[in-house]
């Protein structure tokens, strides 16, 4: 009869959790499995290939299913490639699944065959904005009315609070036109983009996510909302960008992009409603 050695059982998960990781890290750690796990009849490296196979296949299928984007624009066997070295290099820390992949858009900017496809990590931060809003939590939106009655004095003061499904997206690459193509399943080699940036906003409303490409104004005042500026701290560099104040607020409003707001008194801000 195989014996058991005593082990730890968070020592235990952490051998069994780097043996599954790959075969580098795997051929140190198997030594030290085999004095704690019996053979049972199959072998030990046979057995680990069954847990290494579904571990690395479902996290490789998680990746690939939040950036059909990336993948169609560098084809099937090229993603795959990539995304076998992402989640052998950066296994995942969530129990969540749809959670796993916030940092991929790094991992391929930096990845040397993604070299020549300089627009690649931003399409894949916009993908992940668009996974990451997809989860976020419902909020209530904030009317407009809400902030009707507030004296006119006190409107410099305000910040508005952006609902947790919003993202914004700064690039020196045209991310509309390349979206578009890849949602047409145009062959983006023919496609002559514009020499251009592009400031986008994602948003969930309705139920419903949504991409719109913002004018710099625009762009200038959600950012300054999202790190809790007031309306005075980013109003100048609005004006001086050919922004009006009326308009950027009556679409945000539109789109429902704020879920609260506060009066800032001072430093710090004063919380007022929701």
């Amino acid at each position: 009869m195989v014996g058991y050695l005593r082990v730890r059982l968070t020592e235990l998960q952490t051998r069994f959790s780097q043996a599954i990781r790959g075969a580098e890290i795997a051929e140190a750690e198997v030594d030290a499995l085999r004095g704690v796990m019996a053979e049972g009849g199959v072998a030990l490296e046979n057995r680990l290939d069954v847990y290494r196979n579904n571990v690395l296949v479902g996290c490789a299928k998680a990746v690939v299913g939040a950036f059909p984007m990336v993948e169609s624009l560098v084809g099937e066997e090229f993603m795959r490639a990539a995304v076998d070295h992402y989640v052998v290099e950066h296994p995942p820390t969530e129990l969540n699944l749809n959670l796993y992949g916030s940092s991929f858009p790094e991992f391929i900017g930096s990845y040397p065959p993604a070299a020549e496809v300089d627009y690649l990590a931003d399409v894949a931060c916009l993908e992940w904005a668009w996974q990451e809003g997809f989860y976020a939590p419902d909020e209530a939106v904030l009317d407009i009315s809400e902030i009707a009655t507030l004296d006119p004095d006190a409107l410099a003061n305000l910040s508005l609070r952006t609902g947790s499904s919003i993202a914004l997206i700064r690039s020196a690459h045209p991310l509309d036109e390349i979206v578009d193509a890849c949602r047409s399943d145009q062959d983006i080699g023919e496609l002559a983009l514009s020499q251009r940036g592009a400031d986008m906003l994602i948003l969930r409303q309705d139920y419903r996510l949504q991409m719109h490409r913002l004018t710099a104004p625009e762009y200038t005042f959600l950012a300054g909302m999202m790190r809790g500026a007031s309306i005075a701290a980013v109003f100048d560099e609005i004006v001086d960008l050919g922004g009006e104040l009326g308009p950027l607020m009556q679409k945000f409003f539109g789109l429902g992009c704020f879920v609260g707001y506060a009066l800032m008194v001072g430093n710090p801000q004063q919380e007022d409603i929701s």
